[in-house]
């Protein structure tokens, strides 16, 4: 896979969540010629999950995709959690080479939210805790 990457522009992508004990995890991804491949994910332990500790997590993961994979980062995208958004600001800051942005999805996902019936919505959300606590 190192190779893959060698010299080609690149988006790394920064995700977190729950797990089903509700312990924060934080993942990176890779994305370059149109696919998607993971990096690493790493469960915040005794660590909270504040703003610095998900900004040295990335820088982390910047460092694994110049160095190791040889890639020429061109961009960063988080999800749009507050300190997500703190994260790209202090990426900014740090890194004006990149382009660093909160998904536009999630945005879309508010859109949706909006425009879509209540009952529709609660029901998606009780299929979705259903899912998530017992998988």
């Amino acid at each position: 896979m190192t190779s893959a990457f060698e010299n080609k522009e690149c988006t790394l992508m920064e995700d977190g969540w729950s797990n089903i004990h509700n312990e924060p995890v934080i993942a990176s991804y890779l994305h370059a010629d149109g696919k998607s491949y993971f990096l690493k994910a790493q469960e915040c332990g005794s660590n909270k999950k504040t703003a610095e500790f998900c900004t040295m997590f990335t820088e982390k993961s910047i460092k694994l995709v110049e160095e190791k994979y040889k890639a020429k980062l061109i961009s960063v995208v988080t999800d749009n959690e507050n300190k997500m958004d703190k994260l790209c600001q202090l990426l900014v800051k740090e890194r004006s080479d990149l382009i660093v942005y909160g998904c536009t999805v999630y945005w879309l996902n508010l859109l949706a939210q909006d425009i879509s019936p209540v009952a529709t919505v609660k029901h998606v959300v009780e299929i979705q805790k259903y899912f998530k606590n017992h998988h």
